[in-house]
């Protein structure tokens, strides 16, 4: 993957207009269900103004909710929580986000606010934050909530299509945010410098997951640059794209896709991005696989090789034109039609290809001309006409001398 990350992106934030603010979500909480014991959690920093123009940042941990019941005490696919927090405990707020069997928001979800206790009017009044998560989404997308207004992150999303062992596309969907350290103390501000925040997903119904060391599925990924620009670390990535529901820890065998296609380990190429003050590009500039195809051209190369070029705008060696050499050519016998047989006198075929055992070329798409020397057929030509002209003239010389011997006798 080539492109920028923009080094001046900024946290969304809610400026100081009063003691009271509404504050919009939007993004994805992702939905997979994973073996792990350990309760899908994910934290989002946000900045809200206080009266004296401070910002001061404000954590917002979203959790799945779980089952009650201590045996089983499976995750609640349908249910998250959110929870305000800051290093000071001036920031209290938590409330419960449910989501549709399909993802969407669940319109019966009871909107919640969190307090900024004394950072109102003259240090005295509490912020009072209404807060709006009906943008949100639950899929296998990425984590990627994000504050879009009043002033909205700066977080930014690229998709990567790969292929599957059965041709199938699979959309993999990267989101990139600002790592922040909210235990940074204002006026400073919480943006670590040069470091980045790289969340991964999928589009559809598959699971896709980093796997650490241990085996263990990760969402995401530190990506920290230089201050010249270039990337330091977090270069590389494997992404594991396995079937619903899956063992997620790829290390064991991977649960097949819901397509019947293996699973797919992706090796993920980052060396390519920078961070410079400038707009975000980060694209694929190189995979390998491709989609399922049928055959759509076919060419020739001068080594006799035969080329095919699909659909899908692959291209494949299909096969290769041997060619055979006589240490005596003149030695083949004819035996018609163009063919020759193999002699005591030619020796035994040398067979290979084009340009490799054999001094020739297979030049494709052409029609071979005449291959007779044709002075000499015009030679032999002229030769058996003059041959004709002779013979024609001895017989008329003869019937001349017949008559002449008729008319004697007469």
């Amino acid at each position: 993957m080539t492109g920028n990350l923009d080094s001046t992106a900024k946290l969304g934030s809610i400026p100081f207009v009063g003691d009271a603010a509404n504050a919009t979500f939007l993004g994805n909480l992702n939905g997979i269900v994973t073996t792990s014991s350990t309760v899908p959690s994910f934290s989002k920093d946000i900045l809200i103004y206080d009266h004296m123009g401070i910002a001061r940042p404000v954590k917002i941990t979203f959790t799945k909710s779980v089952d009650p019941d201590p045996v089983a005490n499976p995750p609640v696919l349908a249910e998250w929580t959110w929870e305000a927090s800051d290093t000071t405990g001036a920031v209290s707020g938590n409330g419960t986000i449910k989501f549709n069997s399909d993802g969407t928001y669940n319109s019966n979800t009871v909107e919640n606010a969190l307090t900024c206790e004394n950072w109102g009017t003259g240090g005295t009044k509490n912020i009072i934050v209404n807060i709006d998560f009906s943008g949100m989404t639950q899929t296998n997308g990425p984590y990627s909530p994000m504050l879009s207004s009043p002033i909205p992150d700066g977080s930014y999303q690229t998709t990567l299509m790969v292929y599957d062992s059965l041709g199938g596309t699979h959309d993999v969907i990267i989101n990139f945010q600002k790592l922040t350290d909210s235990t940074i103390s204002p006026p400073n501000s919480p943006i670590i410098d040069n470091t980045w925040k790289m969340t991964i997903g999928i589009a559809g119904e598959n699971e896709a997951y980093i796997p650490d060391a241990a085996g263990q599925p990760l969402y995401e990924q530190i990506i920290e640059f230089n201050p010249n620009g270039s990337i330091k670390t977090g270069a590389t990535a494997t992404i594991m794209i396995e079937g619903k529901n899956g063992s997620s820890d790829g290390t064991t065998s991977l649960t097949m896709l819901k397509n019947g296609a293996n699973s797919i380990r992706i090796s993920l190429d980052l060396s390519g991005l920078v961070q410079f003050a400038g707009a975000f590009t980060p694209v694929p500039s190189f995979r390998d696989g491709h989609a399922a195809g049928s055959l759509d051209n076919v060419t020739v190369d001068d080594t006799g090789t035969l080329i095919g070029t699909f659909t899908n705008g692959a291209s494949q060696k299909l096969a290769q034109v041997v060619l055979a050499d006589f240490h005596n050519p003149a030695g083949l016998i004819r035996v018609g039609d163009n063919l020759y047989s193999v002699s005591m006198n030619s020796g035994a075929a040398v067979i290979g290809t084009a340009g490799a055992g054999i001094r020739a070329s297979i030049i494709s798409n052409s029609l071979e001309s005449s291959n007779v020397d044709l002075a000499n057929e015009f030679t032999k030509m002229i030769i058996a006409q003059r041959g004709f002209e002779a013979n024609s003239r001895v017989i008329t010389t003869s019937d001349t001398i017949l008559g002449e011997l008729i008319n004697l006798r007469r």
